[in-house]
């Protein structure tokens, strides 16, 4: 006789297991599509993150049996998550020998700031809300904090290297200071009128308000020399192109008598004239300080030419210049001329006027509009047959080694030229469309292909 059995019954978590093998199948469908369609379709980080999170809750749903493998299911969750985000923020490699800067952290809710300058070891930013001067390390931790300004209604200020010149901007104040790099101690103070900041060296810093100037001695603050004609470019300045951009390390000023076309150069140490040049008709007023060499532009006989007139004393020298459109960019760089158009570089040299040309490869373009005072990168460019950007790359002025970027790279501008090296700013996009910055030190004399 055969024994009865009672009718087998389902395992009491069949039920709520047959869920949540359902759920985890739908959610993981929903989490992978949203994660492919984020990187195929450039969503950005919201979906890509939501995606992440929907296999992260299929996991817990599929390992959702005990206590045991419910506590597994959400630790891979949040792996899934953690590791996904990981992933897909990977940076673009930067150019060999170069260096990323870490990101400055004013203080919170700071939108008006911009970084004045300052050395490898200091970078000073003006923040508007502390109303202050403030010195960063290189890991963006603060260091100092130097709020003397303060008192004035509006100010700006510049670096001269191992201290930054402070000054009232746009006020009848016209008072000025010097604050060490090092430490954000005021050094000095100081009366110039409505003259502002224009150049410095290691001995003086020089101001002007465009018919005045004035040599003040950088330790005591006394006046060393004064003209009564305004500054309009100093070493490494040229005539047009932010002719009159601050230089922090300058051996010499040109002072303008702008009806008679006359321009002196003079010692910005003592103010003692070294020359002065009366342009040619034809040089359309086009001239940069190379070292100790006032370059001039124009023709002679009809053919671009390079004249230099020594600082310093000894023999001028003229050049032609050969190569298309050679004043598309004109650029003193040290103690040379810098010339460039879309297709190659030429070097003049400053001493003699010895010309170099280096061409760029096939298909490459220089970017014109980011020659920045200075700076020896230039921003090149890679197109199709369509003229639009395929990669865009750095090149070393000076050697002509071109260094592609990665393909993610979709926007670069020089920033400034430091005595570090250029600063570059890069920008990228991720694998699901984010874009992000970074600052990068490439160190001169070059870059390493």
């Amino acid at each position: 006789m055969t024994e009865a059995h009672p009718p087998s019954r389902a395992p009491f978590f069949a039920g709520p297991r047959r869920g949540a093998a359902i759920a985890a199948a739908i959610l993981g469908a929903v989490g992978v599509a949203g994660g492919v369609a984020a990187v195929v379709l450039d969503l950005g980080w919201a979906v890509w993150v939501a995606s992440l999170v929907v296999v992260g809750l299929a996991l817990v749903c599929a390992l959702s049996g005990t206590r045991r493998s419910a506590l597994i299911g959400l630790v891979a969750g949040a792996a899934v998550v953690a590791g996904g985000c990981i992933a897909i923020d990977v940076q673009p490699p930067v150019p060999s020998g170069s260096r990323v800067l870490a990101g400055i952290s004013p203080s919170e809710d700071v939108d008006d700031y911009w970084e004045v300058g300052g050395t490898g070891d200091v970078r000073v930013v003006v923040e508007r809300d502390r109303n202050a001067l403030v010195g960063y390390s290189p890991d963006g931790s603060v260091l100092w904090v130097n709020d003397d300004a303060a008192r004035a209604p509006s100010w700006s200020a510049v670096s001269a290297e191992d201290s930054v010149v402070v000054f009232a901007d746009g006020t009848s104040e016209g008072s000025a200071m010097s604050v060490s790099t090092a430490t954000g101690q005021t050094e000095w103070s100081a009366e110039v009128g409505d003259a502002e900041p224009f150049s410095a060296n290691a001995d003086v810093v020089v101001f002007t308000d465009g018919e005045r100037t004035l040599g003040v001695d950088r330790r005591t603050r006394e006046g060393v020399w004064e003209a009564e004609s305004g500054a309009v470019a100093s070493s490494g300045g040229r005539s047009s192109f932010n002719p009159r951009r601050w230089t922090p390390e300058a051996q010499w000023i040109v002072l303008s008598d702008a009806e008679a076309g006359r321009h002196t150069v003079v010692d910005s140490r003592t103010g003692q004239t070294a020359t002065t040049v009366e342009l040619a008709d034809d040089s359309h007023n086009a001239w940069v300080i190379a070292g100790d060499t006032f370059v001039t532009f124009g023709y002679e006989d009809d053919r671009p030419v390079a004249v230099g007139t020594p600082l310093t004393g000894g023999r001028g020298w003229t050049t032609e210049i050969t190569g298309g459109d050679w004043l598309e960019s004109y650029e003193p760089v040290g103690g040379d001329v810098r010339l460039v158009n879309r297709a190659s570089v030429q070097w003049v040299d400053g001493r003699d006027g010895e010309l170099t040309t280096r061409e760029l490869p096939t298909g490459w373009t220089i970017d014109t509009r980011g020659d920045i005072d200075g700076a020896t990168v230039l921003i090149v460019q890679h197109r199709d047959r369509d003229d639009d950007s395929v990669v865009i790359g750095l090149m070393d002025s000076r050697t002509g080694d071109l260094t592609p970027l990665d393909p993610r790279v979709r926007k670069v501008s020089v920033v400034d030229s430091t005595a570090g090296g250029t600063l570059v700013r890069v920008g990228y996009r991720d694998a699901v469309g984010g874009s992000h910055d970074r600052t990068v030190l490439i160190p001169d004399p070059g870059l390493s292909p």
